[in-house]
């Protein structure tokens, strides 16, 4: 009986440190994380490869069509990469539109990169959105711009 109790006991803790492993450090202020940030920017995406499923636990590779640039290279569309939610990644879906703030890439892989630590969300609703202003640029290609425009009225 002891014995399953200790087992038990060490089983939950497991479970509880296993799910705090995406703890992220404090969240830095909306300028801090813009500055930080090699992308901010309002985006559609329209592929996630693969696929992102509960089973899987990698990266993804997302492509998003930018309506909105707020930060970063002002081109039509834009790639990140993202790990697993379980390994503290975003989660996307396809025809979903987001605010990203998007990290620098880093030696490893050429795509800048977003995690749950970032104030990457979807855009309905998002809390930074009026709070980042007018967007700096827009592309060409976007049609959405009086739509991203009426948010900051």
């Amino acid at each position: 009986m002891i014995r399953t109790l200790l087992l038990s006991a060490a089983l939950s803790v497991t479970l509880v440190a296993g799910a705090a492993a995406c703890s992220c450090m404090p969240r830095p202020t909306l300028p801090e994380e813009v500055a930080q940030s090699h992308a901010v920017f309002l985006g559609t995406v329209v592929s996630v490869n693969p696929p992102q499923t509960l089973e899987y636990d990698g990266y993804s590779i997302i492509t998003f069509q930018v309506s909105a640039w707020w930060k970063g290279p002002l081109t039509a569309t834009y790639v990140v990469r993202t790990w697993t939610p379980s390994m503290c990644g975003n989660w996307y879906v396809v025809g979903t539109e987001y605010v990203v703030f998007a990290m620098p890439p880093d030696h490893a892989w050429p795509e800048a990169i977003t995690s749950n630590c970032t104030r990457t969300r979807a855009a309905a609703g998002h809390p930074d959105i009026a709070a980042l202003g007018p967007p700096a640029a827009v592309p060409a290609e976007a049609s959405t711009w009086g739509r991203v425009k009426s948010s900051y009225r």
